[in-house]
């Protein structure tokens, strides 16, 4: 699938941390901070980001500087429940140039405290209390450490929805190709809505990083007319690369969703369906000249346009005819 439709699907609500990750509170903090555990020595040394870039970016400075912070387990979550929160807040607004230019500047100071703390992120996500296990998996998807990935994998069988939710959009951030994915793919038919929409999102991710997301086939093809949207459009997306033919009758289904997105997403599937296999070719062209005739304006029309013109390598013009009788020339299967 191409980039555009990645990053739309990435951004569906409650795929992200600001509706997972409520702010933490620190008598929940205190908790943890009890145990005594200490975040690893030498935090002390010169951050990763030079004073001088955050003075120039000051409105994203949310933190201390590392040698004002409490060094517990309280302090070290404190900061990333800023810094994440942070960092959701400037991936969804940011426009301009300068605004992405603040966004790598925290997302690189973000990786370089998550990894700094991986064994206390790790302990916290194992022990502690919910509040903190939730963010705790969170974290740990920013972090280099591949101590990191075992047991956020483990997570996803954590008691907790919001934790396994967690657990599995961290482990779509780290996207790392040998990630086992078959908790991900248990959190298809998961009860709780932000477990599913992570889940889904999370293979499809790591489908994109090289992972072979055949194991989730079958949950994929269930899920593209599951309740929520985000869920069907990442099992489309899914399903697509694995140029499943069988979810071609489903796939011109969605095509009439009124969800823009979820009909962009259903729309680019069929023309890849059809550009992959010859044989799907004209199955996948009327079905999308069907939709055209369907929607004679409007932003699903310019959709459906750009996947015709993909799918047949040329650009028939703006009309709805000639589109039509394209399609009706090619071959029915």
């Amino acid at each position: 699938m191409d980039a555009p439709l990645e990053r739309s699907a990435s951004t569906l609500p409650r795929s992200l941390p600001r509706t997972l990750l409520p702010s933490l509170l620190l008598g929940a903090l205190a908790s943890c901070a009890s145990t005594g555990t200490q975040e690893p020595a030498g935090d002390e040394v010169e951050p990763l980001i030079p004073s001088a870039t955050w003075d120039r970016i000051g409105e994203v400075r949310v933190s201390s500087d590392a040698e004002e912070l409490d060094p517990t387990t309280g302090g070290l979550l404190i900061e990333l429940d800023q810094l994440i929160t942070a960092w959701n807040n400037q991936l969804l607004e940011a426009s301009e140039a300068s605004d992405r230019a603040k966004f790598r500047v925290l997302d690189a100071k973000l990786k370089h405290k998550a990894t700094r703390g991986t064994r206390v992120l790790v302990e916290v996500l194992q022990t502690g209390p919910t509040r903190n296990r939730q963010l705790a998996a969170m974290a740990l998807g920013f972090s280099t450490d591949e101590a990191a990935e075992g047991p956020l994998v483990a997570a996803l069988e954590d008691t907790e929805a919001e934790v396994r939710a967690n657990a599995a959009y961290a482990l779509g951030i780290l996207g790392r190709a040998g990630t086992p994915l078959g908790g991900l793919v248990a959190l298809f038919s998961d009860s709780d809505p932000g477990c599913r929409r992570n889940g889904s999102w999370a293979v499809k991710q790591l489908q994109a990083a090289g992972a072979d997301a055949e194991s989730a086939r079958e949950c994929a093809r269930a899920s593209l007319f599951d309740q929520d949207p985000a869920v069907q459009t990442h099992s489309v997306i899914i399903l697509a690369r694995l140029g499943d033919a069988a979810s071609l009758p489903d796939l011109v289904l969605l095509l009439e969703s009124e969800h823009l997105l979820l009909t962009r997403a259903a729309s680019r599937a069929l023309a890849s369906l059809g550009t992959r296999d010859p044989h799907l070719k004209g199955r996948s062209a009327r079905a999308l000249a069907a939709a055209l005739v369907q929607n004679p304006e409007g932003p699903r029309r310019q959709v459906l346009l750009g996947d015709l013109q993909r799918l047949a390598g040329k650009n028939y013009g703006s009309e709805t005819e000639p589109w039509v009788e394209w399609a009706g020339r090619l071959p029915q299967s």
